[in-house]
């Protein structure tokens, strides 16, 4: 995993680091990783009791769907300004800030009583997330081109997304055996300290080398960012997909009240460990790709169409052993469509403005999280707290997804499209 790493050395002249001992020995990607580490296990040990803690103190299924929309809102409306800061400002910084933020949002998580406390807690971590969301990526963009390995780009997502997930995996399955043991609310109080960790790691490691090459204004950074959208049409179309594939929100919210009464709060933790190793063998499927960074088109098709049809099985199957098998597939086609995602964008992009596109982009597929969320609100609000309204849910999402992949693969772009040494 590591073997990708050189020993270049870092021009510190472009970079205008203080430590240069310590940024030729740590290589952004180790940040990048360990970010990916620890985030991950903090989001891991809440995955299988996070709607159950919700329903502990006193949500009913509608409300599970508006905690979450109070998590996306946030998200939708600071996206853009977060993104353009990073690239106006300090990508670095940006980073720092959000995962400071994260942090604090799982202490009010600690301490919530009520719907009213999850829903602030959903609004600064949607504030956190925005600051790192797009930064972060841009960051190891920058950073890696300025060490002459740009070319690694997609291998280094690919592997991100391969630590997150088996982070994710574990931390899965550590937070059942906790929440089993010591009750819901100690899987929120071991994420606040995997959250803390991570934040502490960004302050100490997270250097400078991956601002942009030429600093604009957060102003030229947005005017770039937008007509850059509506005059590339591979982009476009990456967006599109980004945005249609939000229907998948469904899925986060449920999965866990669906699975509880078949196989308890410990059982929870195991299915964990199948979705999210077919995350991480997604994960490295891409890693593995021989497409050249900046034409992943073909496979961000397929991994819209796997998910759908991932989807769409569970919607239909009874079977314990078939529906966690029709759920891995879905995981892995939404494990592989992240950094396929991040590598096409990052190869088209230029430096200037790379956070506030990610932002951009990262915002308009949000609108497709809200809309599906809100559908699924109003489709809560109409029928009975079941598990067959949960797999009405799955069923409809899997063939909206696969519509959406046939309506991308007639509309995708007709000619290869050139790679940009961004």
């Amino acid at each position: 995993m590591w073997r990708d790493i050189s020993n270049i050395h870092l021009r510190n002249q472009e970079c205008g680091l203080s430590c240069e001992d310590v940024s030729v020995m740590w290589h952004p990607s180790r940040t990048f990783y360990l970010h990916h580490l620890l985030n991950g296990l903090a989001f891991g040990v809440t995955a299988t009791v996070y709607s159950l803690f919700l329903l502990e103190i006193g949500a009913n299924y509608q409300q599970l769907l508006i905690v979450n929309m109070a998590f996306w809102g946030t998200v939708v409306i600071m996206e853009l300004p977060t993104g353009m800061l990073a690239d106006g400002k300090s990508r670095a910084w940006s980073v720092k800030i959000g995962s400071v933020l994260t942090a604090v949002s799982t202490a009010v998580y600690m301490l919530a009583q009520n719907v009213s406390g999850a829903i602030l807690a959903e609004f600064i971590l949607g504030i956190g997330f925005a600051f790192i969301s797009g930064a972060l990526q841009a960051w190891l963009a920058d950073s890696l081109k300025r060490r002459g390995e740009f070319t690694y780009l997609r291998k280094t997502f690919a592997t991100g997304a391969m630590i997150r997930a088996i982070a994710i995996l574990f931390g899965g399955l550590l937070g059942s055996y906790v929440a089993d043991t010591a009750g819901l609310r100690a899987g929120m109080i071991l994420s606040f300290t995997f959250h803390t960790a991570c934040a502490i790691a960004t302050l100490w490691f997270m250097t400078g080398e991956g601002e942009p090459e030429e600093r604009v204004s957060e102003l030229e950074a947005f005017r770039r960012s937008w007509r850059l959208l509506f005059t590339h049409p591979a982009l476009g179309w990456a967006m599109a997909a980004s945005v249609l594939l939000g229907v998948v929100a469904l899925w986060n919210m449920y999965w866990s009240v669906f699975f509880l009464p078949r196989v308890g709060q410990v059982g929870l933790g195991w299915i964990w460990v199948a979705l999210y190793g077919a995350v991480t063998i997604a994960g490295f499927a891409v890693r593995r790709m021989k497409a050249t960074g900046g034409q992943e088109e073909i496979g961000l098709l397929i991994s819209v169409g796997v998910t759908g049809a991932g989807f769409l099985f569970a919607g239909f199957f009874q079977s314990l052993p078939l529906l966690v098998l029709a759920l891995m597939v879905h995981e892995a086609g939404r494990g592989a469509f992240d950094p396929l995602l991040d590598s096409f964008t990052h190869h088209h992009v230029d430096s200037s403005h790379r956070a506030t596109y990610a932002s951009f982009q990262s915002l308009l597929s949000r609108f497709g999280y809200v809309i599906a969320l809100g559908a699924g609100a109003y489709l809560t609000s109409q029928t009975s707290d079941s598990e067959s309204t949960i797999q009405s849910m799955w069923l409809i999402s899997g063939w909206l997804l696969l519509a959406v992949t046939a309506i991308l693969f007639l509309l995708r772009p007709r000619h290869a499209v050139t790679t940009h040494r961004r």
